[in-house]
């Protein structure tokens, strides 16, 4: 993993030299969660995350990022596996009202087993509109080197979020994961598994730099074992930006 930071730092320092500082946006991230979740799933089973980021944008336009947080997949038999390190790039151009977002990201672990392929990555292309203080959103996913034997799995997100005021925020998502051969049939062939998975929540900026998060979390997917049911998450977390 550490050849792709490379590379991507390296595709920054590369891009011309002659604009202004000002082209430049720095941004980082760090913060607490009563546990982590991704696209409904529970990713620390039922313990804390601690997580923290850091992001490096030139005119808003083109970016590069980082994210981490500490992972435990007992609930699935992974022992092994402690923490998660993203790494991302892309691009965000604006088509009149809507703001693109085409990228590439990498899903790193650290420590899992020899013999189970944990890390995987994936593109994506998301779309979001305002819609007064309302923020519609639209993302697909694509990932042709999914965990295990699925290989190819596509993750589908709609979102929105109402800004009520500078201080409160209002959102949800509701979202579908589609994974090929990823389970066997009772007659013995591989076969597709998806769900649907959805959150709703309240977010209050209570400074300038930090916030706190109430969510409650749900899929459809309960018989595939504990990750998947209902979570209630609380998260406070510090934004930095220059």
């Amino acid at each position: 993993m550490r050849s792709r930071v490379v590379v991507l730092v390296c595709a920054l320092a590369a891009m011309p030299s002659a604009h202004a500082a000002d082209d430049w946006a720095f941004s980082g991230n760090l913060g607490l969660r009563s546990t982590y979740m991704s696209r409904g799933i529970g990713q620390t089973d039922g313990k804390s995350s601690r997580f923290f980021g850091a992001d490096v944008a030139w005119r808003d336009t083109v970016y590069v990022g980082m994210w981490s947080s500490n992972v435990d997949f007992s609930a699935s038999g992974d022992t092994h596996t402690r923490r998660e390190y993203d790494v991302y790039a892309g691009w965000r151009p604006k088509v009149g009202i809507v703001t693109l977002d085409v990228g590439y990201a990498y899903y790193g672990y650290s420590h899992q087993p020899r013999d189970t392929r944990v890390s995987y990555s994936e593109w994506y292309v998301r779309g979001s509109v305002p819609v007064g203080p309302v923020v519609m959103g639209l993302s697909v996913n694509y990932s042709p080197d999914y965990p295990g034997m699925v290989q190819r799995a596509y993750y589908t997100e709609g979102t929105v979020a109402w800004a009520i005021d500078d201080a409160w925020t209002l959102s949800g998502v509701v979202a579908h994961q589609q994974e090929a051969h990823a389970v066997f049939r009772p007659n013995g062939h591989i076969g597709s598994f998806g769900y649907n998975a959805w959150n709703l929540g309240a977010t209050w900026r209570f400074t300038p730099t930090w916030s706190a998060d109430l969510r409650y979390w749900n899929t459809d997917a309960h018989d595939a074992g504990d990750p998947f049911h209902p979570h209630l998450v609380a998260s406070i977390k510090a934004d930095f930006s220059r």
